[in-house]
């Protein structure tokens, strides 16, 4: 204890006892009194309690520091992940509407009645770009709200806005989906042939229309496979040959003696 603060209990001490109506106070008492004083125990901090005490409060500065740096360290991360989230979505989308765009002007090359199909699927991967375009907004508006000082509505609106842009970039994701989706369906109903198999499919009409029986050409003798037959001079067989020509087409050169 320090000589101030004796001197200022020992004032109270007599300030109460005088205001109990003693006028005088005897010795022996006041001795008594500065005995008890001196018995008690001190609250003067030794050299190792301060050292202890320097210790525990460079503790808990160092315990502050860690703390305030993994919640800086988790808030880059935080940002760091939405970054990587709005990056990625704007490539699936983006590349996803380029593709079918590339596809589509392929497409009107081979079967040009499947563009308009195809143009319908291509709108869910056009409104996840916007989506998550205007979710980068909202991200920059958020934050610039929560650096600004103007109190508690504009931590609220940052709030609000960063709510936003969690729930419109996740949109972004369904139209991707979405647009899969449709893409998929579209596909499975798209049929692409090629430049034989369409000139094989056209000739099989052609001989139909002219009343010629594939069945039936496919199924003659084998001396009638040929576009050009070469007969005896005899003309054995002129009626048959003459009933071939007629159902199949085949030209008759009779050959020379």
């Amino acid at each position: 204890m320090s000589a101030k603060e004796f001197a200022s209990q020992l004032k109270a001490t007599i300030q109460d006892i005088k205001g109990k109506g003693t006028a005088a106070i005897y010795c022996d008492n006041l001795i008594a009194y500065l005995d008890e004083v001196a018995n008690s125990p001190s609250v003067m901090v030794s050299p190792a309690e301060l050292e202890q005490y320097k210790a525990q409060l460079q503790l808990e500065v160092e315990r502050n520091k860690n703390e305030h740096a993994s919640g800086l360290e988790m808030f880059r991360s935080v940002i760091t992940a939405g970054q990587n989230a709005i990056r990625s979505s704007f490539l699936l989308n983006g590349g996803a509407a380029i593709a079918l765009l590339a596809f589509i002007s392929k497409l009107t090359e081979n079967q040009k009645d499947k563009v308009a199909l195809f143009a319908d699927s291509l709108s869910p991967f056009v409104l996840g770009v916007l989506a998550i375009t205007v979710t980068s907004g909202f991200t920059y508006l958020s934050q610039w709200f929560y650096a600004t000082d103007g109190g508690g509505w504009k931590v609220k609106t940052g709030l609000w806005l960063n709510v936003a842009a969690i729930v419109i970039g996740l949109s972004s994701y369904g139209f991707f989906i979405w647009g899969m989706c449709k893409g998929v369906c579209r596909l499975s109903d798209l049929r692409i042939t090629s430049p034989c198999t369409r000139r094989a499919t056209r000739r099989g009409s052609t001989s139909q229309s002219h009343g010629l029986n594939p069945a039936r050409h496919s199924q003659r003798p084998a001396w009638a496979n040929a576009s050009t037959i070469s007969v005896g001079s005899d003309w054995t067989g002129q009626e048959r040959l003459r009933h071939h020509r007629h159902q199949n087409g085949i030209r008759f050169i009779p050959s020379s003696i």
